[in-house]
C-alpha cells in the first residue's frame, strides 16, 4: 500500500483513501487532465533547466572560491518551482526538497544541470561561495542526489 501526505494536513494516509482521516479533505486524483498538466510542467521546468550552462572551470582565472551566479532566467525558473509547490529549499542545510513526479520526469543530465543551479542559489542564499546542495524527495525524505563543486554530480538508487 503506496502513502501519501494530505495536501492540506500533512498527515501520511493511505494512497487509496477518499478522503484524509485527519482533516476530512477529499484526497484529489490525477485524471487526464490533472496528467495533461503535469506533464506540461514537466516540459516547462525541462525547457528551462536546459539554459543552465556549465562555466569553464579549466581556466586558470577561475578559482573555487569565486562567486558563481545564475541567469534570470535560472533564477525565474527555480523560483517558479519554489512558488508551484513543487521545490522547497532549505539553504541553511544546503537541502533543495523536489517533488519525486517532477524529479522522475527528466532526463539525467538535466537533473545535474538543475542540481547545478541549485547549488548556485543555495551558495548564494547562504553568502557562502561553497557551492554544494543534497537533493531530497519531498514526500519520501529519501536522498535523491547531490552535487558538489568539488565532487561533481552523483544520483542515489
Amino acid at each position: 500500500m503506496a502513502i501519501i501526505k494530505c495536501k492540506e494536513c500533512q498527515n501520511e494516509i493511505s494512497s487509496k483513501a477518499e478522503k484524509c482521516p485527519y482533516c476530512g479533505v477529499k484526497v484529489k486524483r490525477l485524471g487526464c487532465g490533472g496528467l495533461f498538466v503535469l506533464f506540461f510542467i514537466i516540459a516547462v521546468i525541462a525547457f528551462t533547466i536546459k539554459i543552465v550552462h556549465f562555466p569553464d572551470e579549466s581556466a586558470s582565472s577561475k578559482s573555487f572560491s569565486s562567486k558563481l551566479s545564475l541567469t534570470r532566467e535560472q533564477l525565474k525558473g527555480i523560483e517558479e518551482q519554489i512558488e508551484m509547490g513543487y521545490l522547497e529549499i532549505d539553504s541553511s542545510l544546503n537541502k533543495a526538497y523536489i517533488s519525486r513526479i517532477i524529479w522522475n520526469g527528466i532526463d539525467a543530465k538535466t537533473k545535474e544541470n538543475f542540481a547545478y543551479a541549485l547549488a548556485i542559489y543555495v551558495g548564494n542564499e547562504k553568502g557562502t561561495h561553497l557551492y554544494w546542495v543534497d537533493i531530497i524527495d519531498k514526500q519520501s525524505g529519501k536522498k535523491l542526489a547531490k552535487y558538489s563543486r568539488s565532487f561533481g554530480f552523483k544520483i542515489y538508487d
